[in-house]
C-alpha cells in the first residue's frame, strides 16, 4: 500500500496494530521506502522475471527485491517462531543462498500444478534522457500509468523494465525504461504519453 508521508504511515499502522489486537492476531507492521519501484519489472511477467532471479540467486537480480524479501522474510520467520528474535533475516538470507527457497518454490508450483510459461510481449521501445546527470526522483504514478498503457496488468507479458533508479548516473541518450507491449498501438500510445506528461524521471 502505498501512502503520501510518515504521518499517515505512522497512522495507518497505529489502525492496523489495533485491529491485529481486537482480533487476537500477531500483527507486526514495516514501513518501507515508496520512492521509487522495487525491481525492475513492471507488470506480471517481468515482476515474476525478478523474482525468480532473486530465487535462483543469479547474478543481475535486483538488489533492492533481494534486500527487501530478505527482511520481510526475516520478520516472518521470527513472528512463527522459526527463528529466535533477530536471527531471522540471518535465516532468510542463509535460506535463499543456499538453494533451499528455491527447491521449496519449484516444490510449491508443482503442488499447485505447473502451468506454461508466459512469454515477453513482442513490441519494446526505450525510453531516454533528455540531459546528462544524475536521477534524483521517479514518479511512481507516471511509471505505473505507462505499464498500463502497454497493458499490464491484463496483459501480462507487457509492461515496463527499469534501467535506471535514484542516485544512478545516466548520459543523454542513455535507456531510462523499456516499455514492453504486444501491440505496436499501444507502444505508440506511450510514446505520446511520454511526450505530453513526461517520463517521469527527475534528472539534475
Amino acid at each position: 500500500m502505498k501512502i503520501i508521508d510518515s504521518a499517515h504511515a505512522q497512522h495507518l499502522k497505529s489502525r492496523f496494530l489495533q485491529i491485529g489486537k481486537m482480533l487476537g492476531m500477531k500483527v507486526k507492521v514495516i514501513i518501507t521506502d515508496g520512492k521509487q519501484p522495487i525491481g525492475n519489472g513492471i507488470g506480471p511477467f517481468l515482476e515474476m522475471v525478478d523474482v525468480m532471479k532473486v530465487l535462483k540467486n543469479e547474478a543481475d537480480a535486483p538488489a533492492d527485491l533481494r534486500e527487501k524479501s530478505i527482511m520481510e522474510s526475516g520478520i516472518l520467520l521470527e513472528l512463527t517462531g522459526k527463528a529466535r528474535k533477530g536471527r531471522g533475516q540471518k535465516m532468510a538470507e542463509e535460506l535463499l543462498d543456499s538453494g533451499k527457497a528455491w527447491k521449496k518454490f519449484q516444490q510449491i508450483i508443482t503442488a499447485q500444478g505447473k502451468k506454461r510459461m508466459p512469454k515477453l510481449a513482442k513490441f519494446s521501445v526505450k525510453i531516454t534522457a533528455k540531459q546528462n546527470g544524475k536521477v534524483a526522483a521517479i514518479e511512481n504514478k507516471t511509471i505505473a500509468h505507462l505499464a498500463r498503457i502497454a497493458g499490464a496488468p491484463k496483459d501480462v507479458s507487457g509492461g515496463l523494465v527499469i534501467h535506471k533508479k535514484i542516485g544512478d548516473k545516466i548520459k543523454k541518450g542513455e535507456a531510462l525504461f523499456t516499455v514492453y507491449a504486444n501491440s505496436p498501438d499501444r507502444l505508440k500510445y506511450a510514446m505520446e504519453f511520454v511526450t505530453k506528461s513526461g517520463n517521469g524521471y527527475s534528472i539534475k
